[in-house]
């Protein structure tokens, strides 16, 4: 059980990495916050190795 959980929620990771890359992080952002997803756009900053707020090269 908790071996299927962490799979799920690794694949749920990359695929919103996967997201972020396609959109934009402007874009990914915006969706982000605006869906109250702060955590998750927190945590794909955090797979992308920068903090929330901090600029990219897309936005």
């Amino acid at each position: 059980m908790i071996q299927a959980m962490m799979i799920e929620d690794d694949q749920l990771q990359q695929t919103a990495l996967r997201l972020m890359r396609c959109l934009g992080s402007r874009a990914a952002r915006d969706y982000c916050l605006a869906q109250e997803w702060r955590s998750l756009y927190e945590q794909i900053c955090v797979l992308e190795g920068r903090t929330a707020g901090q600029p990219t090269l897309a936005s």
